[in-house]
C-alpha cells in the first residue's frame, strides 16, 4: 500500500503509549503515598509527576476560532459533567501571547485535570517563524504536562482561507511542528481539528474561510450554521479522552461506551489497526464520521488475514502492494485493465459488501431480496442477513455511499465473530 501519514506511526509512539501508561501509574503511586508536592521543571518523557488535579475540571485557552465557541464549549463540557475552571480565549492570540496565562493556571493552586489548547493559527498568520512556534509550544508543554493530568492541543485548519495568507502559506508546517513536539510528553496528544476542517459539514465557516458560524461574537458578525456546535462537540471529544473514567481503550477518542469500542478495541488487539500518530482512530471527529479509504480498506482485510504473501499482480498505483496483491491472488478484488488501485478514493458500500462476502467465501444468502436502489446482489443480502455491512430499513442498500470508518470497524469484527462461530 502507499504511505498514508494516517497509516504511518512514529518509531517513538509505542515508547509514548508504554509512558502513558507509566505516567497514570505513577501519579496514582505518588499520591497514595503523599511524595508529591511542587513539581518540578518538566523533563519530556522522564518527568516527577504531581498530584492528581481536580477531576473533571477544564482549562481552555485559544484565539478567536475558540473565543466565537465559547458559550457552545461551556455548554457540551458541562453536559459532560466538566467544571471549566478557567476559558481564557482572545481574538488575535497567539500562543506567545498567552503562555504567561497558560503557566500561572497550571502552576496555582486551581490546576485544572485536562488542559485544553486552541492556539497557533495566529503564530502561523502573525510571526510565521517555525522557529519561534516551536519553541512556545516547548515552554507552554514544559509547564503544563507535569502539572496537569492530560494535554490536548487542537491542530491548525489547513485548509485555504481567505485574507490570511500566512496561514494558508504555514498551517501545514505548524502542525507538523506541533505534533512532533508533542509527542515527546506522555500525556500530550494533538487533536485533529485540522481533520475535522478538511471533512466539516457544508456552512461551519463563515465567507473567511476561518471563522466558526454560529451565534455573534463580536468582531465576528453572526452566520447562519453550526460551527460553533461542531467546535464544542470537539472540545467535549477532547476533554472525554481524558477522562479516565470514559475511555481506557486502546484509542483516546473512542469512549468506552461507544458502539464501536469492542470492535476498535479488537482491531488494536489483533494488530489489524495502530490508528493515527496521536493516538485516535477517528471513528467520530465532532458530528464527523470520516469515511475509509480503498487503501485502508485492503491493509486492514489483509491484516485481519495474517498479512499473508501473494505474487505480484502488477497494480500500477500502489507503493507498496502486499495486500492488494494478496487480495486480487484471494479472488477478492479483480484488477481492472489499466492496473489502477486508486487506494485514496473512498470505499463504496458496494465495493466493500461484495469484497467481505467474497472473503467469506461466496456464502448463499438466507434471503433474497428487491432493493430499491441496486439489482438483486448476493453479496448485499448476505451482509444484511449477517449484519455485516447491512442494507436499510427502507429498502435501500445505498451501494454509491463511502463506508466510514466506524461501519468498517464493526463489519470486520462480525466478519470474524462469524469466522469464529459467533
Amino acid at each position: 500500500m502507499p504511505s498514508h501519514p494516517h497509516h504511518t506511526v512514529r518509531p517513538t509512539s509505542a515508547l509514548k503509549q508504554a509512558a502513558r501508561h507509566v505516567f497514570c501509574a505513577a501519579i496514582a503511586l505518588a499520591v497514595g503515598a503523599g511524595l508529591l508536592t511542587t513539581p518540578p521543571a518538566a523533563a519530556a518523557t522522564t518527568q516527577t509527576l504531581p498530584p492528581e488535579a481536580n477531576a473533571n475540571t477544564v482549562a481552555f485557552f485559544g484565539d478567536s476560532i475558540g473565543y466565537t465557541a465559547e458559550e457552545e464549549s461551556r455548554a457540551a463540557l458541562g453536559a459532560g459533567g466538566y467544571r471549566v475552571v478557567e476559558y481564557n480565549s482572545v481574538p488575535g492570540d497567539s500562543t506567545e501571547d498567552q503562555v504567561a496565562a497558560i503557566r500561572r493556571r497550571v502552576t496555582g493552586n486551581a490546576r485544572p485535570q485536562t488542559l485544553i489548547v486552541e492556539l497557533g493559527t495566529n503564530d502561523a498568520e502573525k510571526i510565521g517563524d517555525p522557529t519561534r512556534f516551536d519553541t512556545v509550544v516547548r515552554t507552554v508543554l514544559d509547564a503544563a504536562s507535569p502539572r496537569v493530568t492530560c494535554v490536548r492541543w487542537l491542530d491548525i485548519k489547513p485548509t485555504p482561507t481567505r485574507n490570511y495568507a500566512g496561514v494558508n502559506r504555514n498551517a501545514a508546517t505548524f502542525n507538523q511542528i506541533l505534533a512532533r513536539v508533542a509527542d515527546r510528553y506522555p500525556n500530550v496528544e494533538v487533536m485533529h481539528y485540522s481533520a475535522w476542517a478538511a471533512a466539516a459539514p457544508a456552512g461551519s465557516f463563515v465567507a473567511d474561510g476561518l471563522h466558526l458560524t454560529g451565534p455573534p461574537r463580536p468582531p465576528v458578525p453572526a452566520s447562519p450554521g453550526n460551527g460553533q456546535n461542531e467546535f464544542g462537540r470537539l472540545v467535549r471529544q477532547a476533554a472525554d479522552g481524558c477522562n479516565p473514567a470514559l475511555t481506557t481503550g486502546p484509542f483516546w477518542d473512542v469512549p468506552d461506551a461507544a458502539p464501536e469500542a469492542p470492535a476498535v478495541a479488537w482491531m488494536a488487539a489483533d494488530r489489524i489497526t495502530r490508528g493515527y500518530p496521536n493516538g485516535t482512530f477517528r471513528a467520530r471527529i465532532a458530528s464527523v464520521t470520516p469515511a475509509v479509504t480503498r487503501g485502508e480498506f485492503a491493509t486492514w482485510l489483509w491484516h485481519m488475514a495474517g498479512r499473508p504473501t501473494a505474487p505480484s499482480a502488477g497494480w500500477a498505483d500502489v507503493g507498496s502492494p502486499r495486500a492488494v496483491d494478496w487480495l486480487t491472488a484471494a479472488g477478492i478484488i479483480t484488477r481492472p485493465t489499466d492496473g489502477r488501485y486508486h487506494p485514496d478514493r473512498p470505499l463504496t458500500r458496494a465495493r466493500a459488501a461484495r469484497a467481505l462476502w467474497r472473503a467469506a467465501g461466496s456464502p448463499t444468502p438466507t434471503t433474497n431480496r428487491d432493493w430499491a436502489d441496486a439489482p438483486p446482489t448476493d453479496a448485499f443480502d448476505w451482509a444484511t442477513d449477517t449484519s455485516v455491512l447491512p442494507g436499510r430499513a427502507d429498502g435501500t442498500y445505498q451501494p454509491t455511499r463511502a463506508v466510514t470508518r466506524l461501519a468498517l470497524a464493526k463489519a470486520l469484527y462480525r466478519l470474524h465473530l462469524l469466522s469464529a462461530g459467533g
